[in-house]
């Protein structure tokens, strides 16, 4: 088994920062990055939801991953390093708000650990795995989960 992980090739994940934690989802299933502009709010709306965007004729909804996460405060819109995340949720294309983007990461499989059962994020958000480096903790989720239910 040790083999057949070496033997797997390396994934690039985007990173990027949601109150104060580092996350990645696989750069397959981001589209765009986008500076944060104008969000429609949507009346009655789940709570993570911060409203929609038109993005080129298609209307996305963009959520607040913080909220997602269920982690504590909402996602500042008014600094200049908030990022709108474009991702293939599966089903649809969904905007997720996050502090910042970080980088884009290469990663082995053999460097990713299963995520341990207090680090399960409280919701239906599913996590890949995590990685601990020398650059620091990394949360890997999966996209597909990240839609509201």
């Amino acid at each position: 088994m040790g083999d057949a992980i070496r033997m797997q090739p390396a994934q690039r994940w985007v990173c990027f920062v949601a109150a104060g934690q580092n996350y990645g989802l696989p750069i397959l299933k981001v589209m765009e990055v986008l500076r944060v502009s104008a969000i429609e709010a949507v009346p009655g709306a789940p709570h993570s939801v911060v409203g929609v965007i038109n993005l080129r004729g298609q209307v996305l909804t963009v959520l607040d991953l913080r909220q997602r996460l269920g982690l504590q405060g909402h996602t500042p819109l008014d600094t200049h390093e908030a990022r709108i995340v474009i991702t293939d949720c599966g089903e649809e294309l969904l905007g997720l708000l996050v502090d910042s983007v970080a980088d884009v990461r290469k990663l082995l499989p053999s460097d990713q650990q299963e995520a341990p059962a207090v680090h399960q994020i409280p919701s239906t958000v599913r996590v890949l795995g995590v990685v601990n480096d020398n650059q620091g903790f990394l949360t890997l989720l999966d996209p597909d989960s990240l839609a509201p239910g």
